[in-house]
């Protein structure tokens, strides 16, 4: 039930997100601005640490349900290990998710977003610009990342992104 009300406030936020950037994109649009495109297998890993937790449908061992994981878990023995941002953008949000503890999303180009959750520490703050491979935070060495790449609001598999 929490990761249902936490799922429910990242696509509210991101609706939000999205109707700002509709702005910026028509915006760009007058003024001539240059897209590029970003290819599978083209985007540095987050966190260098172990998959551990993947994309897709799982059945929940405490409550036998079946569940669909929207991102992916990423695992480190290195206390305060570093954690990157895998595109340029901007800080959309950084504070709480009940269930998900410390939460950071970004925003890239053509309606792209990244959510890293389960920080440790947070190093950037709402309306941060960051480039790519730029420290974000840390997690401890207790629990993983949960990584998510989403188009216009929907989960995509960071695998298949993720050099």
């Amino acid at each position: 039930r929490k990761l249902k009300v936490s799922e429910v406030e990242i696509e509210k936020m991101i609706s939000q997100f999205q109707e700002h950037q509709k702005l910026e994109r028509a915006e760009d649009e007058r003024k001539g601005a240059a897209t590029s495109n970003i290819r599978p297998k083209s985007l540095p890993w987050p966190l260098k640490g172990k998959l551990v937790g993947t994309y897709g449908q799982h059945k929940d061992p405490t409550t036998g349900l079946n569940i669909f994981k929207k991102g992916i878990e990423i695992s480190t023995v290195i206390e305060g290990a570093q954690v990157n941002s895998v595109l340029d953008g901007n800080v959309q949000f950084a504070g709480e998710i009940p269930g998900m503890g410390q939460v950071m999303i970004l925003e890239h180009p053509h309606s792209l977003y990244t959510i890293y959750a389960g920080l440790k520490e947070m190093l950037k703050k709402v309306g941060d610009v960051v480039k790519s491979g730029e420290k974000l935070g840390a997690v401890g060495s207790q629990s993983p990342l949960y990584f998510e790449i989403r188009a216009r609001n929907v989960a995509m598999d960071p695998v298949r992104w993720l050099e």
